[in-house]
């Protein structure tokens, strides 16, 4: 078997191997979505049952592709996550802080944490939400 066919052979287990992975995925989605939630048993601290991982519901909020993302405001948490989303997407600075809310409390803490830290970093983010600006940018691109 020369080398390109033996890479075709591994391209091909590969796909089959995923292929079945996805069709137990799908299985396994179908399963737990007919266990009906009020059968569902309730478990005593301590028991073997109280440590089994619980499935997690669906997102009730519509997943959009980026590309219709759009800066909707912050009326509804939906609106708030799809601002921030497409304000970092759009690298609109202004647009991304403004999607920020605060507790009050917490961002007194922050702005306190910042105004410790060294004034090397001070002068690079310029607040709190610069930093958060630029984290959650560097997390949009990878970086």
């Amino acid at each position: 078997m020369s080398k390109g066919e033996a890479a075709r052979q591994g391209e091909s287990d590969e796909l089959s191997r995923l292929r079945t992975e996805h069709e137990e995925l799908l299985r396994l989605r179908a399963k737990a979505a007919s266990v009906p939630q009020s059968k569902a048993p309730t478990a005593k601290p301590g028991s073997a049952t109280a440590k089994a991982p619980r499935v997690a519901e669906t997102p009730s909020i519509p997943l959009l592709p980026a590309g219709a993302w759009a800066n909707v405001g912050t009326a509804t948490p939906a609106a708030a996550m799809q601002t921030l989303f497409w304000a970092s997407a759009k690298q609109d600075t202004n647009a991304l802080v403004k999607s920020l809310v605060w507790d009050p409390a917490a961002k007194a803490k922050l702005d306190g944490l910042f105004a410790a830290a060294p004034e090397s970093l001070r002068q690079q983010f310029g607040s709190v939400e610069g930093l958060i600006y630029e984290m959650a940018l560097g997390a949009m691109t990878g970086e």
